[in-house]
């Protein structure tokens, strides 16, 4: 099969369009021919050497060379159709479509046992502890495979896992959000932060997205948000006095990270909450511990979701409860190209890979 592979840590060189071998799937496991496969920011930590997630040796969660060896397939959102399922697999049969969630467990650990799988001590990412979609196919346990509903397409998908299972897990299930709340979406225009947007409007909250032009702030008031900013243009107090008033927004979602940590946590009032998933412009801030303890702040840290959170997702994408948004397809072979796009910060939505059915 052809797969694009990644060679080592450094620019999208590094990242080989191969003939590799078929990935073996064992009795509890499938094998998915992959017809789309998305991007995230991961990707791009991966390549440059930076992974944000568990180390397990250490104890702590921090920046860290992953343990997976090169090369490595990568790609964590992934759509496909079984083309072929183990001995012991039940519920699943050939030709089903199917979207993985994004972790593989070890079902035996106290988090696991209660359905935290992305709590696991000892989880896998697709696509970085383990060889991911950038691929034609890929083997998996079965567990992971969710079957696609009706009238969802793969681009759908594709484009639903990693996003969409974040901002959920952030402002349900982490934060709480109420209908009727106010709430600061920084990188709205961004794969987590517009699905956040449009979460955030199905609890029935009111959206202020922060954004980086004009053009993405009119994109983003189509897409549901109340009113929109635009970071280094706009006045920050200025949108939020007339977007919640004086006292500041309820809750504030942040995935920048570095660059716009500051102004999130001024942005919320008393008592508010400020939910943190990414640090894409990077993880080391500095924080007036004062604002924090004499406003009453809640910083919440949040990451992925559960299995149960995945099939929920799904199942608002099947009652077009929610609308994953594509920026731009690529072909598997140009991956590189795919993965600067995303560098640029200048995509709207999501980006995805397309990867042709084997004949």
């Amino acid at each position: 099969m052809q797969a694009v592979r990644l060679h080592g840590h450094g620019g999208t060189d590094q990242l080989r369009l191969e003939d590799v071998p078929l990935p073996r799937a064992g009795a509890q496991d499938v094998l998915v021919c992959v017809h789309f496969c998305g991007l995230n920011h991961s990707d791009l930590n991966l390549r440059r050497g930076t992974f944000y997630g568990l180390d397990a040796e250490a104890g702590q969660v921090g920046w860290r060379q992953t343990a997976m060896q090169f090369p490595l397939i990568p790609g964590s959102d992934i759509a496909g159709v079984v083309a072929a399922a183990g001995a012991e697999v039940s519920g699943l049969r050939v030709g089903d479509p199917v979207a993985l969630y994004p972790y593989i467990a070890c079902g035996q650990c106290p988090a696991c046992l209660r359905g935290d799988d992305h709590l696991c001590p000892t989880v896998e990412y697709l696509g970085s502890e383990r060889d991911g979609g950038y691929a034609e196919f890929i083997a998996v346990p079965a567990r992971i495979a969710h079957r696609i509903p009706d009238g969802v397409s793969f681009e759908q998908a594709a484009a639903l896992p990693v996003n969409f299972l974040t901002a959920w897990h952030m402002l349900v299930t982490r934060g709480r959000l109420k209908p009727g709340e106010t709430v600061m979406i920084t990188g709205a225009s961004g794969g987590v932060g517009s699905a956040c947007v449009q979460i955030a409007r199905l609890i029935g909250a009111r959206v202020l997205a922060v954004v980086g032009s004009r053009e993405k702030a009119a994109r983003v008031l189509e897409s549901g948000a109340d009113a929109a900013m635009v970071a280094g243009q706009d006045d920050l107090s200025d949108a939020i006095q007339r977007f919640a008033g004086s006292d500041g927004v309820d809750m504030v979602v942040e995935v920048v990270g570095a660059a716009t940590w500051a102004s999130s946590l001024q942005a919320l009032r008393p008592e508010g909450r400020l939910v943190v998933c990414g640090a894409v412009s990077g993880a080391i801030v500095e924080t007036d511990l004062k604002l924090i303890y004499l406003r009453h702040l809640s910083v919440i840290g949040s990451t992925m979701g559960s299995p149960a959170e995945f099939q929920h997702v799904l199942g608002l994408l099947a009652a077009g409860a929610i609308h994953p948004v594509v920026d731009r397809i690529y072909p598997l072979a140009e991956a590189g190209d795919a993965q600067r796009h995303l560098e640029t910060r200048g995509q709207f939505g999501k980006i995805l890979l397309q990867v042709e059915p084997a004949g």
